[in-house]
């Protein structure tokens, strides 16, 4: 799973704060750095590899567009601002995206989606290996190929990870959106399976080593093609016999 390094540049305490909580929040940066003047900012980018800049555009009596302007080669770099009038200049610089403060969680959230081109929602972060949920307060990192099966648990669910399970606060009509459809499939109103984690089937069920799950009969025709292969095949044998 992809962890991000960013850096923030902004004079403002009171931002800074305020920027920090919203991305510790998501556990996606393994490290974030605040400069709060373009030379700071400039030293950091020669000795560390960063991948992702929010840029305040008044730093004290500097442009914070002039360190775009001075750098051909930068990472995605979203841009701050309380004036909106700063925004067509952002954009001729070909930034990720402009944000004009105050700005919301939701907000943030969208622009990471384009800077990072990452799929994040409120309450969950997907990317291609893994999902991070909501477990209690905190986003808590599921890797797809360590998960078994999901189970519905009213407007929550339970996440099964071999003998133990995490409860998250997604429904699993929600998971069913978030989740890749090439690993994982609904197989009935109450289970998403991963394909991979499959052991054996048969016309009516999956098997994840020792765990039954019944498919559904109305969720048949979303599996893919090589479990309608077995089934016919199982029909088939029982024919012959």
């Amino acid at each position: 799973m992809k962890t991000y390094n960013c850096l923030i540049v902004e004079d403002s305490e009171a931002s800074v704060v305020l920027l920090k909580n919203y991305l510790n929040d998501l556990a996606l940066f393994e490290t974030i750095t605040v400069c709060s003047t373009l030379d700071e900012a400039s030293l950091v980018l020669m000795q560390q590899a960063i991948d992702l800049i929010f840029l305040d555009v008044e730093i004290h009596t500097d442009n914070g567009l002039d360190l775009v302007k001075q750098h051909k080669t930068l990472p995605p770099v979203i841009v701050m601002s309380a004036h909106a009038h700063y925004a067509v200049n952002s954009y001729d610089l070909d930034v990720s995206d402009y944000m004009q403060k105050p700005f919301t969680k939701a907000r943030l959230l969208r622009s990471l989606n384009r800077a990072l081109n990452i799929s994040i929602e409120r309450e969950s972060v997907t990317t291609e290996q893994a999902i991070f949920l909501k477990v209690r307060r905190r986003l808590k990192k599921f890797m797809f190929n360590e998960i078994d099966y999901i189970e519905a648990l009213g407007i929550y669910a339970k996440i099964h990870s071999g003998k133990t399970f995490e409860v998250v606060n997604e429904s699993l009509a929600v998971l069913e959106k978030r989740l890749p459809t090439k690993l994982f499939r609904r197989v009935n109103k109450s289970f998403i399976v991963n394909l991979e984690r499959i052991t054996s089937y048969n016309q009516n069920n999956v098997f994840i080593d020792e765990e039954k799950i019944q498919v559904g009969s109305t969720y048949r025709d979303n599996l893919p093609n090589i479990f309608r292969g077995l089934e016919n095949a199982v029909k088939d044998l029982d024919e012959s016999t």
